[in-house]
């Protein structure tokens, strides 16, 4: 999906990034209510990006800390795009990634129809466009970072890069080339990144099964 107004939507048209936005929590503050939120940034390009998010989003939101690739900040609730087009038959199952101007939202509901009616409802707005990619009933599979926060900020990178490229899809959408291209490493480094990331991840996941 893609709305108007986002500094962070059209930063990624100009930089080299992929974007995971995480929602922190929510508080009160002289009557108002806010929303705290982490950005992580990677990419070749992530701290062009960074510096000029920060400028930009900085006018209407407070950016807290900048700490290696993350970037903490606080908005006011009336001005988060999603809080006013979700409703309450609607969550996120996962983050809100971003890349190349558009946000990927995976939202889950206990009837479909609740999906249905916010793409259109986003469609209808004039400002705002959605398209449903996949719609498929399931258990909710929520989001867990433990898997990832044990990476280094590389490994990390490296990793999400190949499963959104598609990487681990048969047959392969992108090779170790386009990957080590797109994360301006070698193809070398690409490679030890990665296998040092499946290593991590697939020794925990084993060791949860057992």
């Amino acid at each position: 999906m893609w709305h108007a107004g986002s500094a962070s939507i059209e930063l990624t048209k100009k930089y080299s990034v992929n974007l995971t936005v995480q929602y922190l929590n929510s508080f009160y503050e002289d009557g108002k209510a806010y929303i705290n939120r982490v950005m992580i940034v990677e990419g070749s390009e992530r701290k062009e990006f960074t510096r000029d998010f920060v400028e930009e989003e900085g006018k209407r939101a407070n950016i807290l800390e900048v700490e290696g690739n993350q970037i903490f900040y606080s908005i006011k609730s009336s001005d988060q795009y999603h809080s006013l087009m979700l409703g309450s038959k609607v969550f996120f199952v996962k983050p809100i990634f971003l890349n190349n101007g558009f946000e990927e939202w995976t939202v889950g509901s206990h009837d479909k129809k609740h999906i249905t009616q916010l793409a259109k409802r986003i469609n209808l707005t004039g400002t705002s466009t959605a398209e449903i990619i996949s719609l498929k009933q399931e258990k909710p599979k929520f989001h867990s970072s433990g898997l990832l926060a044990q990476l280094t900020e590389t490994q990390r990178a490296i990793f999400n890069l190949a499963c959104k490229e598609g990487y681990y899809q048969y047959p392969r959408q992108a090779n170790l080339n386009a990957l080590a291209k797109k994360a301006g490493l070698s193809k070398t480094a690409t490679r030890a990144a990665l296998r040092r990331a499946e290593k991590k991840v697939l020794t925990t996941v084993h060791a949860r099964i057992e």
